[in-house]
């Protein structure tokens, strides 16, 4: 029984980090057409709570590789690759938008209080979506 558990709580891992990483792919790519702050805060929460929190808890390492999709094709990304997709993007797009905000991104990622205060305003359905 704690094979198939380990086995199938993986998988669902698996998935929710691929999927988080196609979502902030495109909440940046919204960002940058709409320069709307919300899609770079959105998409901190669901790189703390669905990229870095996944691969903490299931104790991934930057080789680890991950199926997602991107521009309709499903790719073999390594932890690292994934990281620099979403949350190095997420960091350099807030940093060039100001110190604040660079700041409150920062605490999103962290997984301060800015992370509870921006989980307070997101739609309930990106919040069922990407917490466990």
């Amino acid at each position: 029984m704690g094979f198939f558990s380990k086995l199938f709580g993986g998988a669902r891992s698996l998935t929710r980090m691929a999927d988080a990483t196609s979502t902030v792919v495109t909440l940046l790519n919204d960002y940058e057409q709409e320069r709307n702050d919300d899609y770079l805060l959105a998409a901190a929460w669901v790189c703390r709570v669905a990229i870095l929190q996944v691969a903490r808890d299931e104790g991934y390492d930057d080789d680890f590789e991950v199926g997602v999709k991107l521009d309709g094709h499903i790719r073999r990304l390594p932890l690292s690759e994934l990281r620099r997709l979403t949350v190095h993007r997420v960091e350099t797009l807030s940093a060039r938008r100001s110190p604040q905000l660079r700041a409150t991104v920062a605490g999103v990622l962290g997984g301060g209080k800015a992370l509870e205060r921006v989980q307070s305003a997101l739609p309930d359905v990106l919040k069922q979506k990407f917490l466990p």
